[in-house]
């Protein structure tokens, strides 16, 4: 059978892209295509797949027009067979259908034409884990909180198919920190049948309630688990009956019951009515404590509660449960008279638990009809078939199913023929199984006779349709895959079953879709459906008829999922937060209780949004680590507990701001005071003013004045005259934290100038070097006679400077330089009544980092020793 592609993406591409990603979970080793052994003069291929997504089988090296068949072998036993002829290439080839390789493991193919054979195999992986299908299972539900009993949580991961899915890291996380939770084993992933195993122990009564993580699928696995531990738990006990996360937390927290009894071992349960009930009515609950024996417990003093899986239901106590006091009549009997009733119609179990001790428990159901659609209480309607229902079944056998009287004796009839004898049991649940059918019409009863055999009660009939040729439906995709869509969505569906039906209808939420089969592909029904507007699960139902115009109907276990909005992506905002920052921020519907699973997609393409960030928590989220200056791409995305794409918003451009610095900052002497001056660049929106700090030693900085976001410059008075000020300028945030600062500079302020002679223009400064004096390190050089001062050049680039200090003596500090390894150039001028000298000094280049000075006496040695220098810059490692 040819395999259906979606338009919206290549087979190929698919199968390979998912086989890196599931490569690079599993550890597995992936195979795009493998050669297998010829016995002729052919060869035969087959592409190695994920489950759920098709392969391709093919030959080599025959004839044009050759007829091939290809014998599929699926690692359950099946088969299937292909027919097909060699293009003009000699090259033939075929598609398996998605729905063939949903089984992970070995398929074997065998290739024959004219009588010659060609064998290979491929591998079909397991699919990444389904939350829905994976599980959390408790060895048991209640434990000693004595630090050495324990009960085992056993993690199983299955994809989306059922197949186990192997050397996944997964970890368990308790919500009480006293909890100590362990691997079972050393080893530390998921085993060939995808389960892990730990053990959890405790010292702390009360509940623990236990989330399982699929680490290396990055996604929570099933349902939480609850363990109680209590004191009065012997090590090793199990239950079986009552899930404790139907307990209310308030409840067990509760610590004033100072008496378990140790001889009540179980409960058991009367109604009246016994198991049905209309809508609105009371009934009564009568409740038995029993020992082991089946006699009164009268010594129990235990508290019951009452829980339901009808949230709505009415029950005895439901807030604070009922406390036995021993003065019940009969002995640890209680009857709740008139304390119960249901509000809507349906089967409805109810579970009474001790509240301290949940393994003395039991449950029963009860089946609550609306007295409006007829309804009664008359004996003959107490016997209900629940299943099946009138339709059309497949095969020579039926189930009946239904409820009726605890241990009432009851007779299946077919076409009026009592056809089996069975009983209810003590919950009034009966099942019966009639085998050896033949095809045709069978209408179906359940009755109860008295000793005479006179009918006393009898079921309302179910016909059904038994056909053993029924068509039947090989399977469902969607495009999207799913499981899970969003409200009022349009989803492609393509159902495979027989060709050259004549009708072939897709229902969902009782609004049927005839599909049409494809003119290329012959058994592949195709149509596009609108999904519910309403949250919620919907089964899938395919219609299809016959020649015959008989009906036939398929109801998948797999419901369509529809998913209330998450966010409303219209409110979706990126602000850009600091240069290497950007924030994402959102609005949830007050509808949603449960934070979605969010994923922000990003980057420096629309087409290309490579990166990803999962987001936990709710709004606002700040994507970090950016590049300054910087154009992204963002989209964000819902996704379901699966880790498909929901929602999506378009990719929506913002660009980071630059990135924030100050430079030329300089200090000039303007009649003894020193006019500083700075430059700002990148996001000034961030800086709401300046600080200037100064004083006369490097690093310590005794005095600080204040300028406006605007400035770029300002006036530092009073000083120490003719004081070498060492300065720095930093960019203040609204809450004065430094956003940015510039490097130390210095600057000396003269009152009085020296007298300047009739013509002062100073020679070239000469002799530029490094020297060490205890451990800071100085320029000098050589004196100019007519200098008043000199200017200090800095930059990181030779000819390049960004940095100007002045000073009045030959000597400068090398102070505030970086350590990431960054080299720098200094030259000197002198300075005579405001002028320089003609030529700056040669360049000397100093390299920062952790050994910035660590043979500086070494090198100075080696030129003092007579070692020529024949370049203007020195470089000091």
């Amino acid at each position: 059978m040819a395999r259906y592609t979606f338009p919206t993406f290549g087979r190929t591409q698919k199968i390979i892209s998912t086989l890196l990603l599931v490569g690079v979970l599993s550890g597995m080793h992936v195979s795009y295509a493998q050669q297998g052994s010829a016995s002729g003069a052919f060869r035969a291929f087959a592409e190695d797949t994920i489950a759920g997504y098709g392969s391709q089988l093919s030959t080599s090296s025959l004839k044009s027009g050759a007829s091939v068949d290809f014998l599929l072998k699926k690692p359950d036993g099946s088969s299937l067979s292909f027919a097909t002829n060699a293009s003009d290439r000699g090259v033939a080839s075929v598609d398996v259908d998605s729905f063939h390789t949903q089984r992970a493991g070995m398929y074997h193919v065998t290739a024959t034409s004219s009588g010659t054979k060609a064998e290979t195999s491929f591998q079909v992986f397991a699919d990444k884990p389904a939350a829905t299908l994976s599980s959390v299972i408790a060895s048991k539900k209640m434990a000693a909180a004595n630090g050495k009993d324990s009960a085992q949580i056993t993690v199983t991961l299955q994809d989306g198919y059922g197949n186990p899915v192997e050397k996944h890291k997964v970890s368990l996380v308790s919500s009480r920190k006293e909890d100590v939770v362990s691997l079972k084993s050393a080893v530390d992933q998921t085993a060939p049948d995808g389960t892990i195993a730990f053990l959890v122990g405790s010292t702390k009564e009360g509940l623990a309630t236990l989330t399982a993580m699929d680490m290396t699928a990055n996604m929570p696995i099933g349902d939480r688990v609850q363990v109680l531990f209590a004191n009065d738990v012997q090590s090793g006990a199990t239950t079986t009956s009552i899930n404790p996360g139907q307990l209310q937390a308030s409840l067990l927290a509760q610590s004033n019951t100072t008496t378990l009894t140790s001889s009540a071992s179980r409960l058991r349960v009367r109604t009246e009515p016994s198991n049905r009930v209309a809508v609105g009515d009371y009934y009564n609950i009568t409740v038995e404590v029993l020992t082991q024996d089946g006699q009164p417990a009268s010594d129990y003093r235990g508290t019951l509660l009452f829980t339901s899986t009808d949230a709505n239901a009415e029950l005895p106590l439901k807030t604070t449960g009922y406390q036995f006091t021993g003065a019940e009549q009969p002995a640890a009997t209680k009857v709740f008279s008139q304390a119960a009733r249901f509000l809507s119609s349906g089967n409805k179990t109810i579970e009474i638990v001790d509240r301290d001790n949940i393994s003395l428990s039991t449950s029963f159901t009860m089946t609550a009809y609306d007295r409006a659609g007829g309804g009664s209480t008359t004996a003959a309607s107490t016997i209900v078939i629940t299943r099946p229902q009138a339709g059309i079944l497949t095969g020579g056998d039926i189930t009946v199913e239904g409820t009726a009287d605890p241990f009432q004796a009851l007779q299946i009839f077919d076409n009026g023929t009592s056809a089996l004898t069975i009983s209810a049991d003590a919950q009034g649940v009966f099942t019966g199984k009639l085998t050896g059918l033949t095809d045709g019409t069978h209408r179906l009863e359940v009755k109860s006779l008295d000793a005479s055999g006179t009918v006393v009660a009898t079921s309302e009939s179910v016909t059904v349709s038994l056909r053993s040729s029924t068509p039947t439906v090989q399977g469902i995709l969607y495009d999207p895959k799913g499981p899970s869509f969003a409200p009022s969505s349009q989803v492609k569906v393509l159902v495979t079953a027989e060709a050259r039906l004549p009708r072939v209808l897709y229902v969902l939420a009782n609004n049927p879709y005839q599909l049409q089969e494809s003119a290329t592909m012959p058994g592949q029904y195709e149509g596009t459906i609108t999904l519910p507007s309403a949250p919620g699960s919907y089964d899938a139902k395919v219609q299809i008829e016959t020649a015959t115009q008989v009906t036939g109907e398929q109801v998948y276990p797999a419901a369509v999922q529809i998913t209330a909005p998450a966010i409303n992506l219209n409110t979706v905002q990126y602000t850009p937060k600091n240069p290497t920052s950007i924030d994402v921020s959102w609005e949830t519907p007050s509808t949603v209780t449960t934070l979605p699973l969010l994923r922000l997609a990003y980057g420096i393409s629309a087409t290309n949004l490579s990166q990803k960030k999962d987001i936990a928590g709710g709004s606002p989220f700040t994507l970090e680590g950016l590049t300054p200056n910087t154009t992204y791409y963002l989209q964000m995305q819902v996704l379901d507990t699966a880790g498909a794409i929901l929602q999506q918003t378009d990719p929506r451009a913002v660009t980071t701001p630059e990135a924030l610095a100050i430079t030329n900052a300089r200090a000039d002497n303007v009649d003894g005071k020193l006019s500083v001056q700075w430059s700002l660049s990148g996001g000034k929106n961030q800086v709401t003013r300046f600080r200037i700090l100064y004083g006369v030693s490097p690093e310590n900085y005794t005095k600080e004045q204040f300028a406006e976001s605007s400035a770029t410059s300002a006036t530092l008075e009073p000083l120490a005259d003719n004081a070498l000020h060492y300065i720095r300028v930093q960019a203040l945030a609204a809450n004065n934290s430094p956003v940015v600062q510039s490097s130390e500079f210095t600057g000396t302020p003269m009152s009085v100038r020296p007298a300047a002679s009739a013509v002062c223009q100073p020679a070239d400064v000469t002799n530029l070097r490094v020297i060490i004096e205890g451990e800071k390190k100085f320029l000098v050089w050589d004196a100019v006679a007519t200098a008043e001062g000199y200017k200090v050049y800095k930059g990181t680039t030779e000819g390049t400077y960004t940095e100007t200090m002045n000073t009045t003596e030959p000597k400068f500090p090398i102070t505030a330089l970086s350590t990431d390894a960054k080299q720098y150039y200094f030259a000197v001028t002198a300075l005579c009544d405001g002028k320089e000298s003609a030529s700056l000094s040669r360049a000397v280049k100093v390299e920062s980092g952790p050994l910035l000075f660590a043979f500086i006496a070494l090198f100075l040695a080696l030129a003092g020793a007579g070692y020529a220098m024949t370049k203007r810059q020195v470089r000091v490692i």
